[in-house]
């Protein structure tokens, strides 16, 4: 009986504060962009180019000119380099490949 005469005397408080609950929840804060940074990898002297192990984490960047022999590639996820993501970067997929003069 309490409850049934509580709810009439503040049904429009309570509609308020139901109508805030609703219109709070129907927007979703907006999460900071995240920004990738690159990483670079440079073939090793007498590397495979094709093989993700013949390359070295180069943290200042790469010193190669444009040319037509692999001498680097680059990624964005973290600084090692797997097979998988070669791959995805020699098929153009991803990340960018440096050539050597």
């Amino acid at each position: 009986m309490k409850a049934i005469s509580f709810i009439k005397n503040n049904a429009i408080a309570m509609s308020i504060a139901l109508a805030a609950v609703i219109g709070f929840s129907a927007f979703k804060m907006a999460s900071p962009a995240t920004q990738m940074a690159e990483f670079v990898f440079t073939l090793n002297p007498g590397g495979s180019p094709t093989n993700a192990a013949d390359y070295t984490y180069s943290p200042a960047g790469t010193p190669c000119e444009d040319g037509s022999e692999i001498c680097a590639v680059s990624n964005e996820h973290d600084n090692t380099l797997t097979q998988p993501e070669l791959n995805s970067i020699l098929n153009q997929e991803e990340g960018r490949i440096y050539w050597k003069d």
